[in-house]
């Protein structure tokens, strides 16, 4: 019997239920007024401070289990694998009520509201924080040992067997030396990625509301004096080939919730690629019609907007870190260079178009914009 990964993950679980495994990660419960911390399992904090929002420092004991990006998420709902299984939690009670900037080792990880941080916030549910990063390092290191003993045992000591179930004892007079000392090292190597780190957390107020507080007029036109609105939109039908959903890569974050967009402070692309939705939400007119949009708010003349247009399977592959060779759909980096044309050179920079914040901006690509670009 040979399951696919999702037949093994399902089991996998199974067994480690019936060993009674343990199914928490990690969990803070932390006053965000006085900096009380009422309790902790598996790591322990310390360096409290509640000036201008809440930081502490947090010595983890253990890391997050990674879940292979293959898994389809029909069997994390079945298995309720984040609610039962793998729940790095954080509560904060007495928060003022709004949004919090959470960072961990000054990285953005998400925009939270102050409800969802007294219920607690599930921390391994998000695939880029710092420990589960290390964690992915880990699987790799994993993979790599696995790999390692695999090409000893079935090409080298089973070498011209045919299948394994015959029960052929291994060859004797074959060296080695150089896979057994390659698997030492794999192993040396998980041991010293798999030691939990020390981490800051950060959870500063902003002030960012609600985007459906905003006025409807408001939300068509532009948003208060200090923000500005970014719509881009594609028609799916002028692409011969793509696989949906379209999404956007770029050097900003975006808070699908409350449509905000924060550019990352050294302009690097960030880890997430963004969805673009074609459902009737988020900027999109009409939902089924085809057509990908995303409205996004930033803070007026915070930078430069830089993304390229990606289609699903960028968005599906992205996660597979074992995957160095990232899927580009060639059909969309055709759509750049015709945006080159139509925006100018100076707008286009590499696969990248680039957005300045100083004012509004609206981008669509449909049959005209084709036929306007000649491509």
């Amino acid at each position: 019997m040979h399951p696919n990964i999702d037949g093994q993950f399902f089991m996998g679980l199974q067994i480690l239920g019936a060993m009674n495994a343990p199914r928490d990660v990690m969990s803070v419960r932390i006053n965000g007024k006085t900096g009380r911390v009422d309790s902790t399992f598996g790591c322990s904090v310390d360096n409290v401070k509640t000036t201008g929002g809440l930081v502490f420092t947090r010595h983890d004991q253990r890391l997050p289990m990674p879940v292979y990006p293959s898994v389809r998420s029909t069997i994390l709902k079945a298995t309720d694998f984040y609610n039962q299984w793998n729940r790095d939690m954080l509560f904060v009670s007495d928060a003022d009520s709004g949004l919090y900037e959470l960072r961990v080792d000054g990285k953005l990880i998400d925009i939270v509201p102050s409800d969802e941080l007294e219920s607690g916030l599930n921390l391994s549910r998000y695939a880029l924080t710092p420990m589960m990063e290390q964690a992915f390092q880990v699987f790799e290191a994993t993979e790599k040992r696995q790999d390692t003993f695999y090409e000893k045992w079935r090409r080298v000591l089973l070498k011209g067997v045919r299948s394994p179930r015959d029960f052929t004892p291994f060859l004797t007079d074959v060296n080695t030396a150089a896979l057994d000392e390659a698997e030492a090292a794999a192993v040396k190597e998980q041991h010293r990625l798999c030691k939990p780190r020390v981490h800051k957390f950060e959870l500063k107020p902003v002030k960012y509301p609600r985007y459906s507080e905003i006025p409807k007029s408001e939300k068509c036109t532009r948003f208060l004096d200090n923000r500005v609105r970014i719509h881009i939109e594609v028609d799916s039908k002028t692409l011969r080939f793509y696989e949906p959903p379209l999404c956007l890569h770029g050097n900003f974050t975006y808070a699908p919730q409350y449509q905000w967009a924060i550019l990352e402070t050294k302009g690097y692309y960030t880890d997430i690629p963004v969805r673009m939705y074609d459902d009737a939400s988020h900027g999109d007119k009409k939902a089924g019609d085809g057509i990908f949009s995303v409205d996004m708010f930033l803070r007026k003349n915070c930078g430069t907007l830089n993304f390229e247009v990606q289609d699903g399977t960028y968005l599906q592959e992205y996660w597979i870190r074992i995957n160095r060779s990232i899927h580009r759909n060639h059909e969309l980096d055709r759509l750049t260079r015709a945006w080159k044309t139509l925006l100018g050179q100076e707008n286009v920079k590499g696969n990248r178009i680039q957005v300045r914040t100083d004012d509004n901006a609206t981008l669509i690509w449909n049959k005209g914009s084709f036929k306007q670009a000649e491509l």
